[in-house]
């Protein structure tokens, strides 16, 4: 994981990285934003946290303008391991303004570093829509090998 870590920080060197455990005492007052395809999603997630389709800064306004953003609240994006996730909360940092856009403080703006992957590793909670889980989509078998076996899951169980 360090390696891609290491690799996260350097692609993407304006973005602040938020560590777990920081997050942790922060994750109730942030606006967090999972960005992974919806089948990552629906296996696992930070509770509270909002999906959102990779690259789309439109949706990210609209979920701020819900949210009631206001300078001086975390703003929060997450993937598998954090290229995605840099990638959005970077993009929505150097977005051309749009009218009705708001203005968010690049103070605010965090990735989550190590993502949803480093969080369950970790042992904090994660939720899908049955309540608590303990499974995460791997991505692909490469990053999945990061994951615990145990904790590689491609498709929701069958009911």
């Amino acid at each position: 994981m360090e390696a891609t870590l290491w690799m996260v920080r350097r692609k993407f060197a304006t973005v602040q990285q938020m560590q777990t455990d920081e997050f942790a005492t922060k994750k109730e007052q942030a606006i967090v934003f999972d960005v992974r395809k919806k089948e990552e999603y629906d296996i696992s997630r930070i509770e509270g946290s909002t999906w959102v389709p990779p690259k789309d800064t439109d949706r990210v306004q609209e979920v701020l303008k819900e949210k009631n953003y206001t300078p001086g609240t975390p703003v929060v994006f997450y993937c598998s391991l954090g290229y995605r996730s840099s990638q959005l909360a970077e993009m929505t940092e150097t977005r051309e303004a749009q009218e009705g856009d708001v203005a968010v403080d690049s103070h605010d703006l965090y990735n989550l570093e190590g993502s949803i992957f480093k969080w369950a590793i970790e042992g904090y909670p994660i939720v899908n829509n049955n309540g608590a889980t303990k499974f995460v989509h791997p991505y692909n078998t490469v990053f999945g090998m990061i994951l615990p076996s145990k904790m590689r899951r491609t498709t929701l169980p069958k009911e």
